[in-house]
């Protein structure tokens, strides 16, 4: 039997990040345990708390099952869990204590970084691979290759996320102004069918919805990221924390790494481990998980600079103003 042990919460209302900066920086400077601590104990904790986006929990299941937590030094910690529909959404709420970790995208934790924002690496996840962030055109579409996109609309999940930022590498690497296409929000189950009508003329999907327009006969790939040089392999998502909660709590953001790196490790080596858990987690068919199973690149003990790519990015296509260092964001070993 597991000592650690996972509790679920409904899914929570997105909140902007701007709006709850002034009172997360507030908060994140307070003194005193977190809600997570335990009264009088120092840095130990009876329960971490961990907000998810999207699949990013699969790590976090994986190593609670082989009760990895308790090896690397949490014994008896409950994870629990905290359900949030954006990066935008989780940020402010680790701001303000409400979760000791979140998993998110690394374009929203830039641009939360780059508002001054109190947010810490704790440990890589996932990235950029053959199949899993990809361009698509309607079939029969008179866009044939990535030059036809200039003066087009291309539609996007969040205009400020990796989508955006990966679209415009792939224009300016075939020699396309990325000023000359209009981007548009779309949400990725609706993005195909808006593309089919003329609204737009390409479309940023991920799995399983590529799968689904190629078996359909409604969509071709254009591209996929990782054709190019500056998108092969790029981080995805990673587990950020608060800088005051690193520093209250050394040995448990030390150890959460240590074990979700594990899980990384074992979930590399293991797609249908991948499936199963994607199962129960998105409650999908088992043929849906393979495919998302497929798509999905864990990189254990993933080095910070490889995260540098991804600000550095951010700041070439001006989704920010001034340049991160990771030394800086990356929580000390």
């Amino acid at each position: 039997m597991f000592t650690s042990k996972i509790a679920r919460k409904p899914l929570k209302a997105a909140t902007a990040l701007t709006a709850t900066a002034a009172l997360a920086l507030t908060m994140s400077g307070c003194s005193g345990d977190s809600p997570s601590s335990e009264a009088g104990s120092g840095s130990t904790v009876s329960t971490v708390k961990v907000g998810m986006v999207a699949l990013g929990q699969l790590p976090v299941d994986q190593a609670v099952a082989k009760d990895y937590f308790s090896q690397e030094g949490l014994p008896n910690v409950k994870i629990e869990y905290q359900t949030y529909p954006s990066g935008a959404a989780a940020i402010p709420a680790m701001l303000a204590g409400d979760i000791d970790f979140v998993y998110t995208n690394n374009v929203s934790a830039g641009l939360a970084i780059s508002e001054g924002l109190d947010l810490k690496l704790a440990v890589g996840a996932d990235s950029v691979s053959a199949g899993n962030q990809q361009v698509f055109v309607p079939t029969g579409s008179a866009v044939k290759s990535v030059k036809d996109l200039q003066g087009k609309t291309v539609s996007v999940n969040g205009l400020q996320g990796l989508g955006t930022l990966g679209v415009n590498v792939g224009l300016e690497a075939e020699g396309v102004d990325p000023a000359s296409v209009k981007f548009t929000e779309v949400a990725f189950p609706e993005a195909v069918s808006v593309m089919q009508r003329g609204d737009t003329a390409a479309t940023y999907i991920v799995q399983p919805f590529a799968q689904s327009a190629i078996a359909a006969g409604t969509a071709v790939k254009l591209f996929d990221f990782n054709d190019y040089e500056e998108l092969k392999n790029l981080p995805i998502g990673n587990f950020y924390t608060t800088g005051s909660y690193a520093s209250e709590h050394p040995d448990v953001v030390k150890s959460f790494a240590a074990a979700v790196n594990l899980a990384l490790a074992d979930l590399k080596a293991d797609k249908k481990r991948v499936a199963e858990l994607t199962v129960t987690a998105a409650k999908v068919s088992p043929e849906t998980a393979d495919t998302i199973a497929a798509s999905i690149q864990y990189i254990p003990n993933q080095k910070p600079s490889e995260t540098q790519r991804v600000f550095d990015l951010m700041t070439k296509y001006k989704f920010i103003e001034n340049s991160i260092n990771i030394n800086d964001v990356a929580v000390a070993e």
